[in-house]
């Protein structure tokens, strides 16, 4: 479900008293977009909706137009887009997975993030 679906979140929200935290999936597996492209119509949905931290439950890309596609993904997403844009997002899981679609970290991707969190974020 997304917020371009013809259904909103707030249909499925049974509101603040009952939640804890709200979370998201996406996943950069046909195309090489952005974290910005991937969550901001959601992010916003969701942050009118609802008072409460945000969590990308699930996240994983992979390697598009080069070799460093996901090393550059990591890097703008942790590095640029999640401290400046969204700080909202209080948790983020990284979903490794190989089975259709490689979404595995290799070492340049794993330099990138740790040298994308390495600061107050």
């Amino acid at each position: 479900m997304t917020s371009t679906s013809s259904v909103s979140y707030a249909s499925f929200y049974p509101g603040d008293d009952y939640v804890d935290w709200v979370a998201l999936d996406g996943y950069n597996r046909n195309t090489n977009r952005t974290f910005d492209e991937l969550f901001a119509p959601s992010l916003r949905e969701l942050g009118a909706l609802a008072r409460k931290p945000i969590m990308i439950a699930e996240i994983g890309t992979a390697s598009f137009a080069s070799a460093d596609a996901r090393a550059d993904f990591l890097r703008s997403t942790f590095g640029q887009d999640l401290p400046e844009k969204y700080p909202q997002v209080r948790a983020v899981l990284y979903f490794m997975n190989s089975r259709d679609v490689d979404l595995r970290v290799d070492s340049r991707a794993a330099e990138a993030f740790a040298a994308s969190v390495a600061g107050d974020y």
